[in-house]
Parts: structure tokens; sequence; C-alpha cells
């Protein structure tokens, strides 16, 4: 059984890359401007059937990992809630821990995440800054 579209689409948005249509001119048989999701879309269609659940296991902690980001957010206002104090290096250490199951992901697939990605990057440059 192959991944879903719906689980093709998150491998996409966890690496970093767009779910949009591919672009239409071709350079050396490869589609121009997106090599690298033509590296991701062509490791999708050749996975073999016994990888499969790995991927939907780290799909998953992808989404886990987004989610509990998402729920720290709200406690950015808050150094404290009553007797209990908030990390306030949760979030970063969340970032990590994503960034860990990204490249879990990356590896099961034999691709890189896109370096391009602007939620991994430390600013409005194109240089990663690694905290």
């Amino acid at each position: 059984m192959a991944l879903s579209p719906e689980e093709r689409e998150r491998v996409r948005t966890h690496l970093g890359y767009t779910s949009t249509a591919p672009v239409s001119s071709i350079a050396f048989g490869v589609p121009r401007g997106g090599e690298s999701l033509y590296m991701v879309e062509s490791a999708m269609n050749n996975l073999l059937v016994v990888a499969e659940g790995r991927v939907r296991e780290t799909l998953g902690r992808l989404d886990t990992t987004l989610d509990r980001i998402n729920g720290a957010e709200e406690r950015l206002a808050a150094r404290s809630i009553g007797e209990i104090e908030t990390n306030p290096d949760e979030i970063k250490m969340l970032w990590r821990s994503y960034r860990s199951w990204q490249e879990q992901l990356a590896n099961v697939l034999g691709v890189y995440p896109n370096r391009f990605d602007q939620r991994m990057m430390g600013g409005t440059s194109t240089i990663r800054v690694i905290s």
C-alpha cells in the first residue's frame, strides 16, 4: 500500500517543501526550480512497502511535535502560573526535537530537508542560524 495523497503532502510539508504543482519548465530532465522536490517525489514513489510504517510513525511524531510547539506558544506570555514555572526554552527544545524527527524522515526517504525552509531560519536571511 503506497502513501496516500494526504500522507505525501505531510511528507512535503514536514521536509519544508511546497505543496504546489510542479513548474512547467524542464532542465536536464528535472523540473527546474524543483530539483530537491523532484527527489522527494521520486523517493515517495519508490518507497519500499516495509518502510511505509516507519514513514507514517515519523509523520505522527512530527505532527505531535508541531502541535506541542503551537501549544507552547500560548504560554509565552507567562513566566509562571501559580507555583508552576514555565520553561523559557521550551519552544527551542521542541524545534530541536522537530528537526531531529525531520532528519529521521529525510533519512528514511534518502533525501534532504529543504535548506531554505523558513521555519528553520534564524531570521529573514538565507544563512541558517544554529543555536
